[in-house]
């Protein structure tokens, strides 16, 4: 099977990317003394964010990564905040860029050693950044940059704007996926109704027209 940490090296696939350059992780819960030794090269790339929501209230995650890294530079270790009291951001993807394209992971798997060992989904691809014949957007980038707006990071953090910056320059125009289904914790109404969640995907599945052998398919879902 495919290991995310071998996803989370620059020769994976058997493309060299070269070193990482900078690394968004996404994720609900984070073992740290495991994700330090797991993921070395992406504790020390040149900008890192880690985004988590573990029910553990403690700063150990933060102090491990500044002491690995000799510093805070180009570090942001962030909680995003809950609108209401229900729910979580649960999402779980890396977000990596290289010299010369950017890698996108979505997994279900919590960065603990235990979910290693057990069945996961993963779904990843390499984007390469816009030429002249690129469109200037599309609704995948558009929908993946509406979503890290609810991690609502301060716009002059420097890290942050600077991921951003890679994004909006990535061209995922020929991104292999029906779409891309964020889960936003808070309540959706008017315009946003069909924009998160299962509203999300039967407003993409509308849209779709399939043939009739699979008319009484089972649905698989994580």
């Amino acid at each position: 099977g495919t290991r995310l940490q071998d996803l989370c090296r620059h020769g994976a696939g058997g493309v060299h990317g070269g070193p990482i350059r900078a690394a968004l992780v996404s994720n609900m819960q984070i073992d740290v003394e495991w994700f330090l030794a797991e993921f070395p090269d992406l504790i020390r790339c040149a900008q890192l964010i880690v985004c988590y929501q573990s029910e553990k209230r403690d700063d150990s995650l933060e102090q491990e990564v500044v002491r690995v890294r000799g510093g805070r530079a180009n570090l942001l270790i962030r909680r995003p905040p809950l609108p209401i009291k229900y729910g979580t951001h649960h999402s779980k993807f890396f977000i990596l860029v290289f010299d010369d394209k950017l890698r996108v992971i979505i997994h279900t798997a919590n960065m603990t050693q235990e979910q290693m060992f057990k069945t996961q989904g993963a779904w990843w691809q390499d984007f390469r950044f816009k030429g002249p014949a690129s469109p200037p957007s599309c609704r995948f980038e558009e929908d993946l940059l509406d979503y890290l707006g609810h991690y609502d990071v301060p716009r002059e953090t420097e890290v942050w704007a600077n991921m951003l910056r890679q994004m909006r320059r990535t061209d995922f125009s020929d991104a292999r996926c029906l779409g891309l289904v964020a889960s936003v914790p808070g309540y959706h109404r008017g315009a946003n109704v069909n924009k998160y969640g299962h509203m999300k995907v039967r407003s993409l599945l509308e849209g779709r027209e399939f043939d009739s052998c699979f008319e009484s398919s089972p649905l698989v879902y994580q």
